[in-house]
């Protein structure tokens, strides 16, 4: 398994892997015209200091996992969080090595907290989300305005140790 930074050439590969998931898995009825980030990750996630990560399966070089890191100021946007069903949980690691590439990145660029949003539907990651210290956040209470989803979603936040939160 190999995990690098966003590398164009796999740019398909992320948007099957993505759009597969969101819509198999969560039953969200989203495309890729709905979600621009896709198209041009470079022009959303790379702009004050994010980054967009790739779980590479070397035995076949294909995606099987996928984090993106967007920054608004001091807080942290998690976004396009996926992992292949067959690469999850523990022993696998690979969404514990993502996370871990994102909240590096997020320390390292100053941040004080990481928000996100992910469908109700999607319980095992709210788990995954809560083990490593989010809480479950209404979305009025978050530091920066947060987008309508189109699912119904849960909002969650990170507070960033060593770091001080916004007011």
């Amino acid at each position: 398994m190999r995990f690098i930074p966003y590398d164009p050439r796999y740019q398909n590969q992320v948007i099957g892997l993505v759009l597969y998931l969101q819509n198999c898995e969560n039953r969200a009825e989203l495309s890729l015209t709905d979600q621009p980030e896709l198209a041009d990750i470079p022009e959303y996630f790379f702009p004050g200091g994010g980054g967009f990560w790739l779980a590479v399966d070397e035995a076949d070089d294909r995606v099987v996992g996928t984090i993106g890191l967007m920054i608004r100021g001091r807080v942290g946007l998690l976004k396009k969080f996926f992992v292949d069903p067959a690469y999850r949980g523990r022993r696998a690691g690979v969404s514990a090595a993502l996370f871990s590439r994102l909240t590096a990145r997020a320390r390292a660029e100053g941040l004080a907290q990481i928000v996100l949003d992910t469908p109700v539907r999607a319980r095992r990651a709210h788990r995954f989300y809560r083990k490593t210290g989010f809480r479950e956040t209404p979305r009025t209470a978050l530091p920066i305005p947060a987008a309508a989803p189109k699912v119904p979603s849960l909002f969650f936040l990170l507070d960033l140790p060593g770091a001080k939160p916004m007011p």
